[in-house]
């Protein structure tokens, strides 16, 4: 080291700059549809979504039913996550009520 000169740090935190976008009730909890959020890196899919959850905490109302995609694919813990990337959040969904109208009632409001 040179007499004078700060020990430089061996840190490999980076910047990742992604866009976020949100679907459904979480974009109603979120207060946007899409916006561009600087990560923590390198950033798993994983302590991406934990970087979201951060930024944006009404959210955790959902609990662990929020699903999350990393560039169009639902993406698991591990997957990691790329400067540019696009990540998304889906709430949770619910169907199946024209299962439980009788056939004919089917039939009138699938057409």
């Amino acid at each position: 080291m040179i007499e004078g000169q700060e020990p430089q740090l061996s840190s490999k935190q980076e910047e990742i700059n992604v866009r976020v976008l949100f679907f459904g009730a979480a974009r109603d909890a979120a207060g946007h549809g899409e916006v561009n959020l600087t990560l923590s890196g390198p950033a798993s899919g994983a302590s991406a979504f934990e970087q979201v959850l951060a930024a944006y905490p009404a959210l955790r109302r959902f609990g662990r039913s929020l699903l999350f995609a990393v560039n169009q694919e639902y993406a698991s813990g591990d997957r990691e996550v790329h400067d540019g990337d696009e990540l998304a959040v889906f709430p949770p969904v619910s169907g199946g009520v024209a299962s439980c109208l009788p056939q004919r009632q089917q039939e009138t409001s699938l057409n």
